[in-house]
C-alpha cells in the first residue's frame, strides 16, 4: 500500500491549505457576530488543528486546544494555547463561541453537549459527519427555528437556553459548496497518487504499509524539487537541482 494520505508531502504542505478553507468557511456561516476578542476551542492539534489554531489567533480570537494525546496537548500548551486534560473544563470554563473539530473521530456527544454553558458553534473539518453527535444533539432538544436554510446552518435549544448551531449540516466546512482546496494547490497532492501508482506498478513494493517508504519515494522523486522550482523564489543555475528517478 502506497500512502499518500499519510505521507509528509500532504500532512506538512496541505494542512495549512485545508486549515485556511475550514476558517474562513465557518467564519463566513457565522451568524452576525463580533469574533476579535471572542472564545474558540479547537478538538485535535494534528497537523490541520495546529494551522486551524495559529489561525484562528491571527483573527484576535482567544484559542483553547483539547486533544487526548497527551504528546499533541504539551506542544499545543507550550504554543502558548489554553488546555486542559479533560474537554469538559474547557467547554464550562472557556465557553468557546465557536469550536472547531479535526479529530477525524466523534470528539463531542451527550456529556459534552450538557458542559456547555453559552451557545455555541460547531465546525467540523473531518470526514462525513462523524465529528459532533448529531443525534445525541437532536435527542437533547428539539432544533430551533433556522434563520437561513438547514444546509448552511441548524440550531438546537438546549435546556437552560442554550443554543447549539451546527455549521454546514454537520459535514465538514471546508468541503461547504465548494471544492476543499483549489486545484492549483490540489495538484500536488494528486501527483503524489499518480507517482505512487507508477512505483507499485513498475518496482517491487513493501508488504503492507510502510509510510516511510512512501515518503523516501515522493521526496527522492523530482516532485518537491519540482513543485519548489515552480513555487519557490526564481531559480538560478547554481540554485537548481536536478531532479531524480520516481522509481527509487
Amino acid at each position: 500500500m502506497f500512502s499518500v494520505a499519510q505521507s509528509r508531502l500532504k500532512g506538512r504542505i496541505e494542512s495549512y491549505w485545508i486549515a485556511e478553507k475550514a476558517v474562513s468557511t465557518a467564519l463566513e456561516l457565522l451568524p452576525a457576530v463580533k469574533i476579535e476578542g471572542q472564545p474558540a476551542l479547537v478538538i485535535g492539534y494534528g497537523q490541520v488543528g495546529a494551522q486551524i489554531a495559529v489561525l484562528l489567533t491571527q483573527r484576535r480570537m482567544r484559542v483553547a486546544v483539547h486533544d487526548a494525546d497527551i504528546l499533541h496537548l504539551i506542544d499545543a500548551h507550550e504554543s502558548g494555547y489554553i488546555t486542559a486534560r479533560e474537554l469538559g473544563a474547557l467547554l464550562t470554563g472557556h465557553a468557546p463561541l465557536i469550536i472547531f473539530g479535526a479529530t477525524g473521530r466523534t470528539s463531542m456527544s451527550t456529556h459534552e453537549f450538557q458542559a456547555l454553558k453559552r451557545s455555541v458553534c460547531l465546525a467540523s473539518v473531518s470526514s462525513r459527519d462523524i465529528e459532533f453527535d448529531l443525534p445525541a444533539l437532536a435527542a437533547l432538544a428539539a432544533p430551533a427555528e433556522a434563520a437561513t436554510p438547514d444546509h448552511f446552518r441548524r440550531t438546537h435549544r438546549l435546556p437552560g437556553g442554550v443554543d447549539v448551531t451546527v455549521l454546514a449540516g454537520g459535514r465538514p466546512v471546508n468541503f461547504h459548496e465548494t471544492d476543499s482546496i483549489s486545484n492549483l494547490h490540489s495538484d500536488l497532492v494528486y501527483a503524489g497518487m499518480l507517482t505512487g501508482a507508477c512505483t507499485i506498478a513498475t518496482w517491487p513494493a513493501p508488504r503492507g504499509l510502510d509510510p516511510a517508504w512512501a515518503d523516501t519515494v515522493l521526496e527522492d522523486c523530482g516532485l518537491l524539487q519540482d513543485y519548489y522550482e515552480r513555487y519557490g523564489p526564481p531559480a538560478t543555475p547554481e540554485t537548481r537541482v536536478p531532479t531524480g528517478s520516481c522509481h527509487r
